[in-house]
């Protein structure tokens, strides 16, 4: 038992990459970025992958500027993630210091970036409940895998829906799930 304790709790949980683990983040990052670019752009989506008209324009103007969009959502998707991961952090033992030190802050400022990462997971029993909106509904669960919220849903229109992400809270999963049925619902149509 004690090898199996020292195991999960030696220090350093982890290591700064190198460069070249920094230079491999980077073109890995904008592989997955120019994918989705041609997917956004218009003017490529439809297009096979190894069209030369396609590849032409994901290098031009069109498809450098669906590049740019698609940059522009990182950012904010990696401090939603970053969260998540926090909160999962949290849950599983880690302090703010260690969050800190993960992000490259300080304990304090760690604590204030993520004040729920050190709340514990709500109760065995917690089943989750429904909400219906505009002719739809949504079931809203506590995921013990992620930790968090999650949320699944039917809309209206008959389309199924659902969290990309976990929230921290019932209630922010709720909002995300009622603001999807109300896209759904049917005075939407």
């Amino acid at each position: 038992m004690d090898d199996v304790s020292a195991f999960w709790n030696a220090e350093p949980y982890f290591e700064d990459p190198t460069e070249d683990e920094g230079k491999q983040l980077r073109t890995e990052l904008l592989a997955v970025a120019q994918k989705l670019a041609a997917q956004v752009c218009p003017r490529t989506r439809d297009l096979p992958e190894g069209d030369r008209t396609r590849q032409t324009l994901l290098v031009a103007r069109p498809g450098q500027l669906a590049l740019l969009r698609v940059l522009r959502e990182l950012a904010p998707a990696a401090e939603e993630l970053a969260t998540e991961v926090a909160f999962r952090a949290g849950t599983n033992g880690a302090n703010y210091r260690e969050l800190g030190a993960a992000w490259g802050i300080t304990r304090q400022s760690a604590r204030k970036k993520w004040p729920d990462a050190m709340r514990s997971a709500p109760p065995e029993e917690t089943t989750g409940f429904e909400i219906e909106i505009g002719g739809g509904e949504a079931r809203i669960i506590f995921n013990r895998e992620i930790p968090g919220w999650t949320w699944t849903a039917t809309g209206a229109d008959a389309l199924q829906g659902g969290s990309r992400v976990a929230s921290l809270t019932s209630q922010e999963a709720s909002g995300h799930a009622g603001a999807w049925l109300q896209e759904h619902s049917a005075t939407a149509r």
